[in-house]
């Protein structure tokens, strides 16, 4: 899957990439969490945002916490400080990641 994402765009690797279905539990956060450990390991800076404000799980999978993440970001009016600490990094994996965050109301 890895070498399938670097060689569909010609030149470069894309910027983006969106992993979705229209039915629960169909694997999106797993799918999405090994493809990006999978093109972190090639040294690229790749950052996962779980958008997922219903059942999320990115912050689970790593165990860390999941008080400030992406629902943070678009209902407070942050400096550059604080949405940069809202941006954790996996030691091991060097894989950026944003949590979902606290669930909306």
């Amino acid at each position: 899957m890895r070498t399938s994402i670097l060689l569909s765009t010609a030149g470069h690797a894309p910027k983006s990439l969106l992993i979705t279905s229209s039915l629960p539990s169909e694997g999106k956060t797993t799918t999405a969490t090994n493809t990006a450990i999978s093109l972190a390991q090639t040294g690229a800076k790749v950052l996962i945002i779980d958008a997922d404000m219903r059942r999320p799980r990115l912050h689970s999978i790593f165990g860390i916490e999941n008080g400030n993440g992406l629902s943070t970001l678009l209902s407070s009016e942050l400096t550059d400080a604080d949405i940069t600490a809202a941006v954790r990094q996996d030691e091991k994996s060097k894989l950026y990641m944003l949590t979902s965050g606290p669930s909306p109301a």
